[in-house]
Protein backbone atom coordinates (compact mmCIF):
# COMPACT_ATOMS: atom_id res chain seq x y z
CA UNK A 1 0.00 0.00 0.00
CA UNK A 2 3.10 2.64 1.03
CA UNK A 3 3.82 1.86 -2.93
CA UNK A 4 0.94 3.47 -4.11
CA UNK A 5 2.39 6.89 -2.82
CA UNK A 6 5.46 7.04 -5.16
CA UNK A 7 3.05 6.65 -8.03
CA UNK A 8 0.93 9.45 -7.16
CA UNK A 9 1.63 12.17 -9.41
CA UNK A 10 2.34 15.93 -8.53
CA UNK A 11 -1.14 16.37 -10.05
CA UNK A 12 -3.42 13.91 -8.60
CA UNK A 13 -6.93 15.04 -8.00
CA UNK A 14 -8.57 14.10 -4.46
CA UNK A 15 -11.22 12.06 -6.02
CA UNK A 16 -8.44 9.63 -7.15
CA UNK A 17 -6.51 9.96 -3.81
CA UNK A 18 -9.64 8.69 -2.06
CA UNK A 19 -10.08 5.67 -4.64
CA UNK A 20 -6.60 4.35 -4.26
CA UNK A 21 -7.61 3.84 -0.40
CA UNK A 22 -8.39 0.26 0.47
CA UNK A 23 -11.90 -0.06 1.47
CA UNK A 24 -10.91 -1.87 4.96
CA UNK A 25 -11.75 0.11 7.97
CA UNK A 26 -9.01 0.81 10.43
CA UNK A 27 -10.42 -2.03 12.99
CA UNK A 28 -10.22 -1.37 16.60
CA UNK A 29 -9.74 -4.05 19.54
CA UNK A 30 -13.08 -4.54 21.13
CA UNK A 31 -13.63 -6.06 24.41
CA UNK A 32 -15.25 -9.49 25.14
CA UNK A 33 -18.80 -7.55 25.27
CA UNK A 34 -17.99 -5.69 21.79
CA UNK A 35 -16.86 -2.34 22.82
CA UNK A 36 -13.87 -0.36 22.35
CA UNK A 37 -10.64 -0.93 24.12
CA UNK A 38 -9.66 2.51 25.74
CA UNK A 39 -5.98 1.23 25.50
CA UNK A 40 -3.84 -1.25 24.74
CA UNK A 41 -3.48 -4.40 27.27
CA UNK A 42 -0.91 -3.67 30.06
CA UNK A 43 1.34 -6.47 29.10
CA UNK A 44 1.64 -5.36 25.81
CA UNK A 45 2.88 -2.06 27.11
CA UNK A 46 5.19 -2.97 29.82
CA UNK A 47 8.55 -3.96 28.73
CA UNK A 48 7.85 -1.90 25.03
CA UNK A 49 9.62 0.54 23.81
CA UNK A 50 6.76 3.60 23.58
CA UNK A 51 7.56 5.66 20.86
CA UNK A 52 4.79 9.11 20.79
CA UNK A 53 4.00 10.77 17.59
CA UNK A 54 1.61 13.72 16.86
CA UNK A 55 0.59 15.04 13.85
CA UNK A 56 1.68 18.73 12.96
CA UNK A 57 1.08 20.88 10.06
CA UNK A 58 3.30 23.16 8.19
CA UNK A 59 3.08 26.62 8.51
CA UNK A 60 0.20 28.96 7.46
CA UNK A 61 1.31 31.55 4.53
CA UNK A 62 -0.34 33.26 1.91
CA UNK A 63 0.54 30.71 -0.46
CA UNK A 64 -0.56 27.85 1.72
CA UNK A 65 -2.58 24.71 0.47
CA UNK A 66 -4.82 22.73 2.47
CA UNK A 67 -6.95 20.87 0.27
CA UNK A 68 -7.17 17.12 -0.83
CA UNK A 69 -5.81 14.12 0.90
CA UNK A 70 -3.67 15.11 4.30
CA UNK A 71 -0.79 12.00 3.76
CA UNK A 72 1.60 11.45 6.61
CA UNK A 73 4.11 8.18 5.96
CA UNK A 74 4.69 6.65 9.25
CA UNK A 75 7.99 4.47 8.83
CA UNK A 76 9.27 1.91 11.50
CA UNK A 77 12.35 0.47 11.25
CA UNK A 78 14.00 -2.34 13.36
CA UNK A 79 15.06 -1.16 17.08
CA UNK A 80 15.73 -4.62 18.75
CA UNK A 81 12.37 -4.35 21.05
CA UNK A 82 9.08 -4.63 21.25
CA UNK A 83 7.32 -1.19 20.12
CA UNK A 84 4.13 0.70 21.50
CA UNK A 85 3.15 3.34 19.12
CA UNK A 86 0.69 6.24 20.60
CA UNK A 87 -0.33 8.35 17.49
CA UNK A 88 -2.30 11.66 18.48
CA UNK A 89 -3.78 12.87 15.17
CA UNK A 90 -6.58 15.38 14.06
CA UNK A 91 -7.38 12.96 11.65
CA UNK A 92 -11.15 13.10 9.97
CA UNK A 93 -12.63 9.68 7.92
CA UNK A 94 -12.10 10.17 4.06
CA UNK A 95 -9.72 13.06 3.84
CA UNK A 96 -7.21 11.98 6.24
CA UNK A 97 -4.70 9.19 5.89
CA UNK A 98 -1.41 7.51 7.83
CA UNK A 99 0.82 5.09 5.65
CA UNK A 100 2.38 2.95 7.94
CA UNK A 101 5.64 1.25 6.21
CA UNK A 102 6.38 -1.42 8.84
CA UNK A 103 10.01 -3.08 8.16
CA UNK A 104 9.28 -6.92 8.51
CA UNK A 105 12.03 -7.67 11.38
CA UNK A 106 10.15 -4.61 13.54
CA UNK A 107 8.73 -5.95 16.10
CA UNK A 108 5.52 -3.82 16.76
CA UNK A 109 3.04 -4.84 19.11
CA UNK A 110 0.40 -2.42 19.58
CA UNK A 111 -0.88 1.15 18.13
CA UNK A 112 -3.08 3.41 19.91
CA UNK A 113 -4.89 6.38 18.23
CA UNK A 114 -5.95 9.66 20.16
CA UNK A 115 -8.00 11.45 17.27
CA UNK A 116 -10.55 13.88 17.11
CA UNK A 117 -12.01 11.42 14.36
CA UNK A 118 -11.02 7.92 13.08
CA UNK A 119 -8.50 8.99 10.17
CA UNK A 120 -7.79 6.23 7.60
CA UNK A 121 -4.73 3.93 8.74
CA UNK A 122 -3.55 1.83 5.69
CA UNK A 123 -0.62 -0.70 5.91
CA UNK A 124 -1.04 -2.11 9.40
CA UNK A 125 0.13 -5.41 10.01
CA UNK A 126 -3.22 -7.42 10.70
CA UNK A 127 -1.78 -9.16 13.24
CA UNK A 128 -1.00 -5.99 15.07
CA UNK A 129 -3.56 -4.67 17.82
CA UNK A 130 -4.97 -0.90 17.35
CA UNK A 131 -6.48 0.57 20.79
CA UNK A 132 -8.50 4.40 20.22
CA UNK A 133 -9.99 7.36 21.94
CA UNK A 134 -11.75 9.16 19.29
CA UNK A 135 -15.01 11.14 19.05
CA UNK A 136 -18.25 9.92 17.39
CA UNK A 137 -20.31 13.28 16.38
CA UNK A 138 -19.38 15.25 18.74
CA UNK A 139 -18.79 12.98 21.97
CA UNK A 140 -15.88 10.62 23.08
CA UNK A 141 -16.10 7.13 21.98
CA UNK A 142 -17.26 4.34 24.43
CA UNK A 143 -14.25 2.35 25.73
CA UNK A 144 -13.44 -0.39 28.29
CA UNK A 145 -9.74 -0.95 29.70
CA UNK A 146 -8.39 -4.01 28.78
CA UNK A 147 -8.97 -7.12 31.30
CA UNK A 148 -5.44 -7.50 33.39
CA UNK A 149 -4.96 -11.47 32.68
CA UNK A 150 -1.90 -11.82 34.35
CA UNK A 151 -2.47 -11.98 38.12
CA UNK A 152 0.90 -10.22 39.32
CA UNK A 153 0.04 -7.10 37.11
CA UNK A 154 -3.32 -6.65 38.58
CA UNK A 155 -3.31 -2.72 39.18
CA UNK A 156 -0.57 -1.61 37.09
CA UNK A 157 -3.22 -0.55 34.12
CA UNK A 158 -3.65 3.23 32.82
CA UNK A 159 -5.82 4.02 35.39
CA UNK A 160 -3.59 3.40 38.27
CA UNK A 161 -0.26 4.13 37.49
CA UNK A 162 1.33 7.51 36.58
CA UNK A 163 5.10 8.19 35.37
CA UNK A 164 6.76 10.47 37.87
CA UNK A 165 9.85 11.05 35.79
CA UNK A 166 7.82 11.69 32.29
CA UNK A 167 4.39 13.35 33.82
CA UNK A 168 3.00 14.42 30.92
CA UNK A 169 -0.43 15.33 32.78
CA UNK A 170 1.31 18.05 34.24
CA UNK A 171 1.78 19.81 30.43
CA UNK A 172 -1.53 18.19 28.49
CA UNK A 173 -2.82 21.86 27.97
CA UNK A 174 0.65 22.23 25.81
CA UNK A 175 0.43 18.85 24.59
CA UNK A 176 -3.30 19.24 23.39
CA UNK A 177 -4.66 16.32 25.70
CA UNK A 178 -7.64 16.32 27.98
CA UNK A 179 -7.03 14.53 31.08
CA UNK A 180 -7.92 10.85 30.10
CA UNK A 181 -5.45 11.01 27.07
CA UNK A 182 -3.34 12.59 29.41
CA UNK A 183 -3.76 9.81 31.93
CA UNK A 184 -2.59 7.30 29.58
CA UNK A 185 0.70 9.16 27.89
CA UNK A 186 1.61 9.01 31.63
CA UNK A 187 0.52 5.05 31.84
CA UNK A 188 2.92 4.78 28.61
CA UNK A 189 5.88 6.57 30.35
CA UNK A 190 7.17 4.21 31.95
CA UNK A 191 9.11 3.47 28.51
CA UNK A 192 8.82 6.29 26.06
CA UNK A 193 11.61 6.93 23.74
CA UNK A 194 10.72 9.06 21.12
CA UNK A 195 8.27 11.80 20.93
CA UNK A 196 8.10 13.64 17.87
CA UNK A 197 5.95 15.54 15.22
CA UNK A 198 5.78 14.59 11.82
CA UNK A 199 7.34 17.41 9.31
CA UNK A 200 6.98 18.20 5.61
CA UNK A 201 3.91 19.35 3.83
CA UNK A 202 0.31 18.56 3.52
CA UNK A 203 0.27 15.71 1.41
CA UNK A 204 3.87 14.21 1.85
CA UNK A 205 4.41 14.63 5.82
CA UNK A 206 6.40 11.97 7.43
CA UNK A 207 8.18 10.50 10.71
CA UNK A 208 10.26 7.83 11.45
CA UNK A 209 10.41 5.46 14.42
CA UNK A 210 14.02 3.78 14.84
CA UNK A 211 16.88 3.98 17.14
CA UNK A 212 17.76 7.35 15.67
CA UNK A 213 14.60 9.06 17.04
CA UNK A 214 15.19 7.26 20.35
CA UNK A 215 18.88 8.75 20.13
CA UNK A 216 17.56 12.31 19.37
CA UNK A 217 14.60 12.15 21.73
CA UNK A 218 17.23 11.07 24.81
CA UNK A 219 19.62 13.92 23.19
CA UNK A 220 17.26 16.58 24.06
CA UNK A 221 16.25 15.31 27.37
CA UNK A 222 20.06 15.45 28.11
CA UNK A 223 20.53 19.25 26.76
CA UNK A 224 17.20 20.55 28.48
CA UNK A 225 17.96 19.05 31.88
CA UNK A 226 21.87 20.58 31.21
CA UNK A 227 20.79 23.94 30.25
CA UNK A 228 17.68 24.24 33.09
CA UNK A 229 20.18 23.02 35.45
CA UNK A 230 22.44 25.93 34.31
CA UNK A 231 19.58 28.98 34.36
CA UNK A 232 20.24 31.87 36.48
CA UNK A 233 17.10 34.00 36.99
CA UNK A 234 18.05 37.97 36.14
CA UNK A 235 19.30 39.73 39.11
CA UNK A 236 16.61 41.67 41.11
CA UNK A 237 16.43 44.01 44.32
CA UNK A 238 15.72 41.88 46.72
CA UNK A 239 15.07 42.83 50.77
CA UNK A 240 18.07 41.80 52.68
CA UNK A 241 16.56 39.33 55.21
CA UNK A 242 17.84 40.87 58.36
CA UNK A 243 15.29 43.95 57.61
CA UNK A 244 12.56 42.30 58.56
CA UNK A 245 9.24 41.78 57.02
CA UNK A 246 7.08 44.61 56.46
CA UNK A 247 3.56 44.65 58.33
CA UNK A 248 0.57 46.00 55.92
CA UNK A 249 -1.58 48.88 57.65
CA UNK A 250 -5.04 47.98 58.12
CA UNK A 251 -6.76 51.64 57.41
CA UNK A 252 -5.48 50.83 53.40
CA UNK A 253 -8.11 50.39 50.85
CA UNK A 254 -8.96 48.09 47.92
CA UNK A 255 -6.73 49.22 45.27
CA UNK A 256 -4.04 50.92 47.67
CA UNK A 257 -2.33 48.08 49.54
CA UNK A 258 0.18 47.07 45.98
CA UNK A 259 1.05 50.46 45.36
CA UNK A 260 1.74 51.21 48.94
CA UNK A 261 3.93 47.98 49.04
CA UNK A 262 5.49 49.15 45.73
CA UNK A 263 6.05 52.56 47.28
CA UNK A 264 8.28 50.94 50.63
CA UNK A 265 10.21 49.01 48.20
CA UNK A 266 8.83 45.59 48.69
CA UNK A 267 7.70 44.71 45.27
CA UNK A 268 7.90 45.87 41.80
CA UNK A 269 6.53 45.59 38.43
CA UNK A 270 7.62 42.25 36.19
CA UNK A 271 10.88 43.40 34.50
CA UNK A 272 10.62 41.87 30.95
CA UNK A 273 14.03 40.01 31.12
CA UNK A 274 12.18 38.00 34.14
CA UNK A 275 9.29 37.11 31.89
CA UNK A 276 11.70 36.12 29.14
CA UNK A 277 13.62 34.13 31.40
CA UNK A 278 10.61 32.38 32.50
CA UNK A 279 9.27 31.89 29.52
CA UNK A 280 12.80 29.60 28.55
CA UNK A 281 12.19 27.86 31.83
CA UNK A 282 9.26 26.68 30.42
CA UNK A 283 10.70 25.52 26.98
CA UNK A 284 13.57 23.74 28.89
CA UNK A 285 11.19 21.66 31.02
CA UNK A 286 9.74 20.72 27.65
CA UNK A 287 13.56 19.93 26.65
CA UNK A 288 14.01 17.71 29.91
CA UNK A 289 11.22 15.99 28.74
CA UNK A 290 12.36 15.14 25.49
CA UNK A 291 9.90 17.21 23.91
CA UNK A 292 10.42 20.70 21.81
CA UNK A 293 6.88 21.93 20.79
CA UNK A 294 6.52 23.69 17.24
CA UNK A 295 5.54 27.21 17.78
CA UNK A 296 4.76 26.75 21.07
CA UNK A 297 3.41 29.79 23.16
CA UNK A 298 4.87 30.90 26.43
CA UNK A 299 1.75 31.67 29.25
CA UNK A 300 3.83 34.57 30.67
CA UNK A 301 4.84 35.93 26.96
CA UNK A 302 1.34 38.43 26.99
CA UNK A 303 1.09 39.75 30.35
CA UNK A 304 3.97 42.80 29.54
CA UNK A 305 4.83 44.34 32.61
CA UNK A 306 2.00 47.02 32.62
CA UNK A 307 -0.88 44.97 31.48
CA UNK A 308 -1.45 42.37 34.19
CA UNK A 309 -0.63 44.33 37.36
CA UNK A 310 2.16 42.07 37.65
CA UNK A 311 4.69 42.28 40.25
CA UNK A 312 7.66 40.84 42.10
CA UNK A 313 8.18 40.28 46.00
CA UNK A 314 11.30 41.47 47.39
CA UNK A 315 10.70 40.76 50.63
CA UNK A 316 8.27 38.91 52.96
CA UNK A 317 5.27 41.33 53.55
CA UNK A 318 2.58 40.68 56.54
CA UNK A 319 -1.20 41.33 56.78
CA UNK A 320 -4.32 40.43 58.56
CA UNK A 321 -6.97 38.55 57.03
CA UNK A 322 -9.34 41.58 56.18
CA UNK A 323 -6.80 43.22 54.34
CA UNK A 324 -6.24 40.31 52.54
CA UNK A 325 -9.81 39.51 51.71
CA UNK A 326 -9.90 43.27 50.11
CA UNK A 327 -6.26 43.07 48.32
CA UNK A 328 -6.59 42.25 44.64
CA UNK A 329 -4.28 39.75 44.26
CA UNK A 330 -1.29 40.85 41.56
CA UNK A 331 -1.44 38.49 38.46
CA UNK A 332 0.88 37.01 38.22
CA UNK A 333 3.39 37.83 41.82
CA UNK A 334 7.03 36.09 41.51
CA UNK A 335 8.91 35.57 44.51
CA UNK A 336 11.82 33.71 45.69
CA UNK A 337 10.36 30.70 47.43
CA UNK A 338 11.51 31.82 50.55
CA UNK A 339 9.71 35.09 50.80
CA UNK A 340 6.22 35.00 50.97
CA UNK A 341 2.43 36.97 52.16
CA UNK A 342 1.97 35.45 55.62
CA UNK A 343 -1.51 36.41 56.59
CA UNK A 344 -3.04 35.90 60.02
CA UNK A 345 -5.45 33.24 60.24
CA UNK A 346 -6.31 30.82 57.56
CA UNK A 347 -9.01 32.38 55.47
CA UNK A 348 -7.15 33.93 53.12
CA UNK A 349 -4.11 32.97 50.95
CA UNK A 350 -2.20 35.22 48.33
CA UNK A 351 0.17 33.21 45.82
CA UNK A 352 3.40 33.38 44.48
CA UNK A 353 5.42 31.85 41.93
CA UNK A 354 8.82 30.59 42.64
CA UNK A 355 11.45 32.62 39.89
CA UNK A 356 13.56 29.96 41.23
CA UNK A 357 11.21 27.04 39.48
CA UNK A 358 12.70 24.42 37.52
CA UNK A 359 10.17 21.46 38.29
CA UNK A 360 6.76 20.79 36.96
CA UNK A 361 5.51 20.55 40.32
Amino acid sequence: MIAIIAMWSADTTWAQAVQSLSEIETIIQKSADGVDLCFLPVETVLGAQVHVVVESFPLRSSASVYNGLKSTTLTVSNSGEPVVIILNTRGRDDNWVWWFDVEANANVVGVHLISDELPRLEGIPSDIPVTARYRVEGRQNDCDYPVVMDAAQTGLGPEYLRSKETAFRKWSGAFGLPSLDADLFDYAGINVVSYQFSSGGWENATVEISDTSAQEFLATKTRGKSLLDAAVPPALPFIDEMVGSLRVPEELQQGEVWPWVVSQGYAMPVPDDLLTYLCRIDRLMEMSLGVVLPSAACRWGGLGTQAANGLVLLGAIEMSSETCRITRQPRPLFARFDLAVSVDGSDCSIYTYDINRKTLN
